[in-house]
């Protein structure tokens, strides 16, 4: 994985490159989320698609809600 971060102003955000799924549940995102705000101090992050559990894009799973409530959170 790889993180590269974009700052305009006082904005920064983490954009993430990988080839594998980063996010298979909860956990993996509040890691995420976690890592880019104390290493980078990035509260924004960009993900691809394909690096999210198909699960996600299920409603009935409510995986996204999950990942979506803990994120407007932190």
């Amino acid at each position: 994985m790889n993180i590269t971060i974009d700052q305009q102003g006082s904005s920064k955000v983490a954009i993430i490159e990988s080839s594998d799924i980063i996010i298979n549940n909860v956990q993996d995102a509040l890691d995420l989320m976690a890592s880019v705000n104390y290493t980078d101090d990035a509260h924004k992050i960009l993900i691809n698609k394909s690096n999210l559990n198909e699960d996600f894009f299920e409603l009935k799973t409510k995986l996204a809600g999950d990942i979506l409530q803990k994120f407007h959170i932190l």
